[in-house]
């Protein structure tokens, strides 16, 4: 049994969030499964987000605190507390916060290395939801 306390986790910063990874291999030595908390900085004061997908693994959202929107494969779906999101594996996707307030989710991965599996999409923006040529 390993335990961690979200106090002892190290925040780091990425593009327009921040992330607190509570179990994967680089924590907790996990052997198959990545834990973060994200807080999402408001997509007015940030810069268009780029969206990714994992090749061959799904990703498990949960609404914790606030109220956004999840842009996948071209569509937006808003997101409230308490909300589950089920990622398929290769769909393209990216949680915003649409609001001027917190947006704090915990994402689950069956994967103890989700980097790995991660690829980020350049050739696309949100909010403008244009393609570059």
């Amino acid at each position: 049994m390993r335990k961690i306390n979200l106090k002892d986790v190290e925040i780091k910063d990425a593009q327009n969030r921040k992330i607190a990874e509570l179990a994967s291999a680089k924590v907790l030595n996990s052997e198959g499964v990545t834990c973060r908390i994200v807080e999402i900085n408001p997509i007015n004061c940030t810069e268009p987000r780029n969206p990714h997908f994992h090749l061959d693994i799904e990703e498990t959202i949960f609404v914790l605190e606030g109220e956004g929107e999840v842009w996948y494969e071209g569509k937006v779906e808003k997101i409230y507390p308490n909300d589950l999101v089920l990622i398929p594996k290769q769909e393209k996707h990216m949680v915003l916060n649409s609001t001027d307030k917190p947006l704090k989710i915990i994402c689950f991965f069956p994967s103890n290395d989700m980097e790995a599996t991660q690829i980020l999409c350049t050739n696309i923006t949100y909010p403008n939801k244009e393609e570059e040529k």
